[in-house]
């Protein structure tokens, strides 16, 4: 009875000193894994998804093309692929199933997130954090909750590195021997989005070079270590491995040459214009947070380079900042490409909200605001007013989309779809889609355009580009054409559509499935 009322009272101890943490977790529980295969799937998404189902069913690491064999292409990397792959042969096929283990990998990265938070900034602001990450990105395709329920590579990268970043700031506090875990970490972080390499490796040269030039030879060799040593790892490590698991379970892949310049080099004004005005619009108050978090550690660069947690906050800003940075500068502009700086960013969005309230103290920070006219704007009240305008402004917005996300925006118009082609068209039916998200439903042989194509269509669509598309959707003499959101918004099969070569058949959502006129060597004429 003693040792059970002695574990009882720890427990309730427990409970009652995190329960600010116990609810968070709740909050952000309930939402990640609520109807998880509710919210329709992503055209990236079908392409890692279909995939994996073909890896579980052919024992083959590709895709389909004409009901043969392909290789892969456009899909997320192999750990993506296989993480999915290992929630269907769990739980069994399906969407949810698929989308399981990446946002598990989400729940880790906020974990992660809030960890180093707190190490670094103390409980209220990795708190804070939280919470600014749930009310204040308005910005649908930038939301961690958006992002964290899909098949996509950001989470499960964030998660390696970060996990990587608490390893690292361990080995430098405590024991060389954390870098055993953090050198793998950050492998795999490379490994599942090689996107993250350049700013990840500058996240740890810089530390590099400010340990460097203050003599700190400890610090500079822990920095070392961990760069070449992740790079070796992925190099003659993860690299070999992956290919020795698909030796003789995939094909070839085709180059696709000029993918980098049209989403990672672009400098067309317009672009420019666009980050910019996403920048200073939707994520104003997580790129003033970054920007006040980089002016205060280069200020009090020196002190704040004394200890671990210092030089691991330089490490996350560079990291975030240098990302942020090229999203401004020459990405294509698509708001998902800058998440992951945001999502750092409002450990910076908390410490500032802070800062302004106070030590978040609400209560007195409302009777500073209430103070304005009779005092005018000072330091304080100018503060506590500013926060007010900006939670006044982003959490309703952020609030509208969530209600509606949870709704509204559960639509199952690609499952029905799908349904409606593996139950009311031939065995052999041949369909013609470049909505990758009905891959995964499909049971039927399909086709769809080259992945060089996919440069073209950013060329005219993301940059403006006026060029002739080499590609004929009736080539392959499908039988039906699918057009959902992918083909309709990037007016792949606009030319077919005025001729007139393709009839409406029916409708289901955004999709619209049509037939060929006068297909007459097609096997639906047959």
């Amino acid at each position: 009875m003693s040792e059970q009322a002695d574990w009882l009272g720890t427990t309730l101890a427990f409970v009652r000193q995190h329960i600010p943490e116990l609810c968070i977790a709740l909050v952000w529980g309930t939402l990640l894994f609520y109807n998880l295969g509710g919210a329709p799937p992503w055209w990236d998404e079908g392409w890692t998804m279909s995939v994996a189902r073909n890896v579980l069913e052919y024992g083959f690491y590709g895709r389909l093309k004409l009901g043969a064999l392909a290789p892969n292409g456009l899909e997320a990397a192999p750990p993506v692929v296989g993480m999915v792959a290992l929630g269907m042969r769990l739980f069994g096929i399906g969407l949810w199933q698929a989308r399981l283990l990446p946002t598990l990998c989400t729940a880790g990265a906020l974990v992660s997130l809030y960890l180093l938070g707190r190490r670094l900034y103390g409980i209220s602001i990795a708190r804070g954090a939280m919470a600014v990450l749930l009310l204040l990105v308005a910005l649908p395709n930038v939301h961690p909750l958006l992002i964290g329920r899909n098949v996509l590579g950001e989470m499960p990268m964030l998660f390696a590195v970060l996990l990587g970043y608490l390893a690292l700031r361990q080995s430098i506090a405590r024991s060389p021997l954390w870098l055993l875990i953090a050198i793998p970490v950050f492998a795999l972080a490379i490994q599942i989005k090689i996107q993250a390499m350049p700013f990840w490796a500058m996240s740890l040269l810089v530390p590099l070079v400010v340990c460097m030039i203050l003599r700190r030879w400890r610090e500079a060799v822990m920095f070392a270590a961990a760069l070449g040593g992740s790079y070796l790892t992925l190099r003659y490590g993860l690299v070999p491995f992956e290919a020795l698991l698909l030796a003789g379970r995939t094909l070839p892949g085709e180059p696709i040459t000029g993918l980098i310049e049209v989403v990672a080099a672009v400098t067309q004004p317009f672009n420019r214009l666009y980050t910019l005005q996403i920048t200073l619009t939707w994520l104003l108050p997580f790129f003033i947070g970054l920007g006040v978090a980089m002016w205060r550690w280069v200020h009090d660069a020196r002190a704040q380079a004394a200890d671990a947690d210092g030089l691991t906050r330089l490490v996350l800003l560079v990291f975030c900042g240098s990302w942020w940075a090229w999203f401004l500068t020459l990405s294509v502009g698509a708001p998902r490409y800058v998440f992951p700086a945001v999502m750092i960013s409002g450990l910076y969005l908390s410490a500032l909200l802070s800062d302004l309230t106070g030590g978040f103290d609400w209560r007195t920070s409302l009777h500073d605001v209430a103070a304005v006219s009779r005092v005018g704007l000072r330091r304080r009240n100018l503060g506590a007013l500013l926060t007010l305008i900006m939670l006044v402004c982003y959490i309703p917005a952020t609030l509208l989309y969530l209600h509606y996300y949870y709704t509204a925006g559960f639509d199952h118009s690609a499952e029905r779809v799908a349904d409606y082609l593996n139950t009311s068209t031939p065995p052999n039916a041949l369909i013609e889609t470049y909505e990758s998200e009905l891959y995964f439903f499909l049971q039927r042989p399909y086709h769809y355009p080259p992945d060089q194509l996919h440069v073209a269509l950013i060329r005219r669509t993301s940059i403006g580009e006026t060029i002739p598309l080499d590609y004929d959707p009736l080539a392959a003499n499908p039988d039906y054409v699918v057009i959902g959101p992918f083909g309709a918004n990037f007016n792949l099969y606009d030319e077919i559509l005025q001729r007139g070569k393709i009839r409406l058949i029916y409708r289901e959502g955004p999709y619209a499935v049509y037939v060929p006129v006068r297909a007459t060597g097609g096997r639906n004429s047959r």
